[in-house]
């Protein structure tokens, strides 16, 4: 049974082992993206997230240079600050029948409405909105990953200019890392949440129970409430 902890500190973040993504990082900046489109089509779950320039002038902000799109062994970085996103990538990406999964994923929407107005997004899964219900604190990328992956992730590329005219290695990993460590959360949990888990967390119930026995329980008191009343009426 896997036990989550409510929250960890930075000190034990840095002490586990550093993970990043090892799979094939495609760079795509021209209007052909049919090979992209054609494996991402082939996934059920896919890892999200988008990447702009940093602004260090308060209020302002710049628009999105980079959108990340992560299977379990091929990353797609589509700089949409040199091309925009192609029919069928849009097709992806509106899909209810793929599951994207990012973090604070609310604003990379956004961002990527105003290069693509006419992007009616579906079948996207914000990590912050469920692993509260696993009895998890924290809401940071790094910090996620660090509780349910055991895994430390790199940020020190977070600020670097996306909009540069060649990405650098270190980007491309860090980007690509970032869309799939998402997808790699998002699975653990989802096989935890079948199998069962507890959590460490001081304030959450000691054993919180999948949702498929939940479901046992309450038919199982429904039952009882059924049996019941049925005894009165014999009395």
């Amino acid at each position: 049974m896997v036990e989550y902890r409510a929250t960890i500190t930075n000190e034990e973040v840095n002490d586990l082992p550093l993970t990043a993504f090892g799979g094939d990082i495609v760079v795509v900046d021209s209007a052909d993206q049919r090979e992209a489109a054609a494996y991402l089509s082939s996934q059920k779950l896919i890892g999200f997230d988008t990447e702009s320039r940093a602004t260090f002038v308060k209020g302002a902000h710049n628009t999105i240079s980079l959108v990340q799109l992560s299977g379990p062994d091929r990353a797609y970085l589509f700089r949409v600050n040199i091309c925009p996103l192609s029919p069928e990538i849009i097709r992806v990406l509106q899909s209810r029948a793929i599951i994207k999964v990012g973090l604070a994923i609310k604003d990379d929407i956004a961002n990527m409405r105003t290069v693509n107005p006419l992007l009616y997004p579906h079948g996207f899964v914000d990590l912050q909105s469920i692993v509260g219900r696993f009895g998890i604190k924290e809401l940071g990328l790094k910090k996620i990953s660090a509780i349910v992956l055991g895994r430390r992730i790199s940020k020190a590329q977070r600020l670097s200019n996306w909009n540069a005219v060649n990405l650098t290695e270190a980007q491309r990993v860090y980007a690509a890392t970032d869309a799939w460590v998402c997808r790699e959360i998002y699975r653990s949990l989802m096989t935890a949440e079948k199998e069962g888990y507890t959590t460490l967390s001081a304030d959450a119930p000691d054993v919180v129970k999948p949702a498929e026995e939940s479901v046992r329980t309450e038919a199982r008191g429904r039952r009882r409430f059924r049996r019941g009343r049925e005894k009165k009426s014999l009395e």
